[in-house]
């Protein structure tokens, strides 16, 4: 093993939190970081639009190494959106290092068509979902199942999502993707329950739909939707049997420690809209703390006698 990657006699591991410059200053990762500094675990933040990756990394050039110092008994975490930070979590990996949420994983998740096979596999309930090349093609539809949401194939909270209302407005549409997904449109009123998950707690929280901000407008054509919609009012709710059994069926599929799940509440049950990764935990007070002792619980140290990473946290 590398010299630099031991740790000396009774060092506590580091986590590593890799984030986006757009994210760093959000609730998560901050509140996550915030929690763990307090308590005095190391933690050491990794802005992914900062860096150079060389492949393979340069024996020569140790520098150059994002993950310069990262060492046995090391947690990584990655709250991002970005691609090339896909590439830097994947040169993470080690034997001896724990990851939360491995870059498969993600890549899994973040891939819309592949999110919706995968969930389809695994028996989750969604709203009708086509693929097709282009929005012209879904003019084969019938307008039965029509309106519809567009979706780009990778998803980015609400952002590129189009609603067309019927199939003439698929001609001409702004659409610049390499392929479309497409669901078809439930009305829950503006309302979107979203599930929060962290290993095998769930919260459930209520909340306006950023699709629904600004629904007059919805009238005239295809609209492109702002993932700025929505308001801020978050109602918190019980999990009951069935939002705990569609978590772990979600949790299961895409093998996500850490994820969040977009539900519409319908009369025939709970739809499955979209899945994502590392979300924001809104309205959720206790995810830093959850979160927060479920790294340290993984985090390693080199001698016997010295405090465990529980003990860090009292």
């Amino acid at each position: 093993m590398d010299m630099d990657r031991t740790r000396t006699k009774g060092e506590l591991g580091t986590i590593w939190v890799l984030t986006d410059r757009r994210y760093v200053e959000q609730r998560m990762p901050r509140a996550l970081v915030d929690w763990l500094s307090v308590r005095g675990v190391p933690v050491r933040t990794l802005i992914a639009d900062e860096q150079v990756a060389q492949i393979p990394p340069a024996k020569d050039a140790p520098e150059n190494d994002p993950w310069l110092g990262l060492k046995t008994g090391d947690v990584v975490i990655a709250r991002t959106r970005n691609p090339f930070a896909l590439a830097l979590l994947r040169a993470a990996r080690r034997a001896d290092v724990s990851i939360c949420n491995p870059w498969e994983a993600i890549a899994a998740v973040r891939n819309k068509p592949r999110a919706a096979q995968v969930l389809a596999d695994h028996g989750v309930p969604t709203p009708p979902t086509f693929l097709a090349d282009s929005p012209a093609a879904l003019r084969e539809l019938s307008v039965s199942c029509f309106p519809l949401l567009l979706k780009p194939h990778l998803g980015d909270n609400s952002s590129g999502i189009l609603f067309v209302r019927h199939p003439a407005e698929l001609d001409d549409l702004p659409w610049v993707d390499a392929m479309v997904l497409a669901q078809q449109f439930i009305d829950v009123r503006g309302i979107d329950l979203k599930l929060y998950v962290a290993n095998d707690r769930v919260w459930a929280v209520r909340k306006p739909s950023p699709l629904t901000a600004r629904p007059r407008h919805w009238s005239s054509s295809a609209h492109n939707i702002s993932e700025n919609g929505g308001g801020s009012s978050v109602q918190t709710i019980e999990v009951n049997p069935q939002l705990q059994d569609l978590a772990s069926a979600c949790r299961a599929a895409f093998q996500l420690e850490l994820c969040g799940i977009d539900v519409l509440e319908t009369s025939s049950g709970p739809l499955v809209v979209d899945v994502n990764d590392f979300p924001n935990y809104t309205g959720v007070a206790e995810a830093p703390q959850a979160i927060g002792t479920m790294l340290v619980e993984r985090l390693g140290t080199t001698a016997s006698g010295v405090p465990t990473p529980l003990e860090v946290l009292t």
